[in-house]
């Protein structure tokens, strides 16, 4: 996948970080139920940069829309 498709990676669709697995969720533009949000230390901007997370502004995404990860746990 290109780190432009990735970057824009559609509502619904999984990704993976490590050992850890993620959803794009459509949201508003807050925050606070985002996993990576959740986290000590939040290096979400820098994730974004180096392309480990798609990009989660609407004003960026191609689709527009504001969205955050959720981790997908026991599947």
């Amino acid at each position: 996948m290109t780190k432009e498709k990735f970057s824009s990676l559609g509502v619904g669709k999984p990704f993976a970080l490590g050992c850890r697995k993620f959803i794009v969720v459509e949201s508003g533009i807050d925050c606070s139920e985002c996993s990576f949000d959740k986290m000590e230390d939040c290096l979400c901007t820098s994730l974004r940069t180096e392309h480990f997370i798609p990009e989660c502004s609407g004003r960026i995404r191609k689709d527009a829309k504001d969205v955050i990860f959720m981790e997908v746990e026991n599947e």
